[in-house]
């Protein structure tokens, strides 16, 4: 039977939603809260992934490694993403949403970094119980 880990369903699942949200068309009605709203969402969006990625990925292979591969990995995927929009009604591709979705990443990787180095530190800190006599 197929096992899946928690991080990568963690993964799949934010990335499938995130897919969805970047590629319905949408209804243009009516202005944003507050102007360029859609860069803020391209940057959370891949900080996010990103993050959760490199997670992933961590448990697989150094600290600094995960890091540069989910950066580049969201990189190359927002390149693809802002790519299909192009072909979507009412969405367009823009370069300053990809600089938004690479920035993203590369804060969410920086995040990550900062992150597990703050788990491993607390983990380093808790007593080892000490078998029964």
């Amino acid at each position: 039977m197929f096992k899946i880990s928690r991080s990568l369903f963690i993964l799949l699942l934010y990335w499938g939603v995130g897919f969805v949200l970047t590629h319905i068309p949408i209804d243009n009605q009516g202005e944003p809260a507050f102007r360029n709203f859609d860069k803020v969402a391209h940057f959370g969006l891949y900080a996010g992934l990103s993050c959760l990625m490199a997670f992933w990925l961590g448990t697989r292979s150094s600290r600094f490694k995960a890091a540069l591969v989910a950066t580049f990995i969201c990189a190359l995927y927002g390149l693809a993403d802002e790519g299909i929009q192009y072909f979507i009604p009412s969405r367009n591709a823009s370069l300053e949403d990809y600089a938004a979705d690479v920035l993203g990443a590369i804060f969410g990787s920086i995040c990550y970094l900062f992150l597990d180095k703050l788990l491993s530190m607390r983990d380093a800190q808790k007593p080892v119980d000490s078998p029964v006599k």
